[in-house]
């Protein structure tokens, strides 16, 4: 019987028929955002699944208004990412007010 697992989006743990396991880091703490390495892992991942070339060119392309919360939402679901991914990548990409 195989045991069937999905990752919460909203919450760092794994989910299984049986029991929830919290994901740890390799030294066995919590993850927070704050170290080093992950902030750059974050970067990189936010570049590789939002390139900033193909947003601007889907916000040209549609015509989006960024101060338009609904334009970040179809953003994100283009790119396939969270509202909060795109609203971060957005931001370091200086394209909000």
């Amino acid at each position: 019987m195989s045991v069937s697992k999905q990752w919460l989006s909203a919450s760092p743990h794994w989910v299984s028929s049986d029991q929830i396991v919290p994901v740890t880091n390799s030294q066995n703490r919590k993850s927070t955002g704050n170290d080093k390495q992950e902030v750059e892992a974050n970067r990189f991942g936010a570049a590789l699944l939002m390139p900033a070339s193909l947003v601007g060119k889907e916000i040209r392309k549609q015509g989006l208004d960024l101060d338009d919360e609904d334009a970040q939402v179809f953003l994100a679901k283009r790119f396939r990412v969270s509202t909060v991914a795109m609203t971060y990548r957005l931001n370091a990409l200086g394209l909000l007010r």
